[in-house]
């Protein structure tokens, strides 16, 4: 008998211990599918998500995400406030340095590989010139535009084997930023010009600052409508993968850019991955207090896969977007006076930044 107790209490301390384990066990974060990722497998499943793009992912979990939905709600939720800003991964007031500089001296000025800021909306948005530039601090000239942008534009025949090209740097720091969980960016004012003190206030953007002009840039160009596109600005990863799947189609393939610096290379392949009809969507980040994407579609775009023998020897894959049909482009277009083009007379391509994502139709 005496055994037998012996042999009760050894078991029961062993049961608690596998209990008091478990209960530990079950406060440590637990590695799983982020919602992002999981609603990526869910429209896209024929195609797996990019690092780049899984990076982006909310860090919030769906505990967080509840408590702050309740409190954007109930009007009680601030960006700037202790803890959010820095959790959720955006912009955060009390403690930032500004996202951009403005430009104080011309470009032959600047150190080596420091590039002035481009003024917003980017290069390759089609609107370039239709809307009023707010750049905050001394503007560029135009030689200096073109000049930085003579590497970023190219003519799709210039592109030969053997040819040595001209690189541009295409790396692109998000500052850390992080997409909004679906639920809170859905719940957010809306992307318009209207809203912009809204969010602003949310934010805690102080007016007259680089992220005040940023905003206002950005939130002209959502606003802006063209028949020839298709197109959003989205700040949650879910809301841009929705936007793929309806604009590409559930089989969409994806090309994720990487970061390359400013260089000769050698270009020693060329290969039409998307032509002209089928639909390529293109997604580039925007300047916001939070992770923005702009994301556009048209059928009048073709997919390029460019290997090129980089200085160091390495061979690099370069995507870039060449666009058949300019006719309906902004005269004013930085590309036309960089090619010396009119618009509508010849297609023009572009390399694409770090962090940007391309989408093609799927055939399979």
């Amino acid at each position: 008998m005496a055994g037998l107790r012996k042999l009760s209490i050894l078991q029961c301390l062993l049961a608690a211990h596998f209990v008091l384990a478990a209960a530990l066990l079950a406060l440590l974060p637990v590695a799983k599918a982020s919602s992002l990722s999981s609603f990526w497998h869910h429209e896209l499943p024929l195609t797996s998500i990019p690092d780049a793009l899984q990076k982006l992912a909310s860090p919030l979990s769906a505990r967080l995400t509840r408590h702050y939905l309740t409190q954007l709600k109930a009007g009680t939720l601030k960006a700037s406030q202790s803890g959010f800003c820095s959790s959720a991964g955006i912009y955060c007031s009390q403690k930032a340095t500004p996202i951009s500089t403005p430009i104080t001296t011309p470009i032959t000025g600047l150190p080596p590989g420091v590039q002035p800021r481009v003024c917003v909306p980017p290069f390759f948005f089609y609107e370039y010139g239709v809307l009023r530039c707010r750049q905050h601090g001394a503007s560029r000239s135009t030689a200096s535009a073109v000049q930085l942008s003579s590497s970023i534009f190219f003519a799709q025949d210039s592109l030969t084997v053997g040819k040595v090209v001209q690189l541009p740097d295409t790396s692109n720091d998000l500052k850390g930023l992080r997409f909004l969980p679906h639920s809170l960016a859905k719940a957010l004012p809306k992307l318009n010009e209207g809203n912009k003190q809204a969010l602003a206030e949310f934010y805690g953007v102080a007016k007259g600052s680089d992220m005040e002009f940023d905003m206002v840039d950005t939130l002209a160009h959502c606003a802006y409508k063209s028949e020839h596109e298709l197109k959003a600005c989205l700040t949650s990863g879910e809301g841009m993968v929705s936007f793929i799947a309806k604009a590409v189609g559930h089989k969409a393939v994806v090309y994720a850019p990487g970061a390359v610096a400013m260089q000769e290379a050698q270009v020693i392949d060329v290969k039409v991955v998307s032509s002209k009809g089928s639909r390529v969507a293109s997604c580039h980040d925007m300047k916001f207090p939070s992770l923005l994407y702009s994301c556009h579609m048209t059928k009048t775009s073709e997919l390029i896969d460019v290997s090129v023998k980089l200085a160091d020897g390495h061979v690099a894959h370069m995507p870039a977007i060449c666009h058949m049909d300019t006719s309906y482009w902004n005269p004013s277009h930085i590309a036309f006076q960089v090619l010396n083009v009119e618009p509508g007379k010849t297609s023009i391509c572009h390399w694409l930044p770090q962090n940007s994502f391309v989408f093609v139709q799927g055939t399979n």
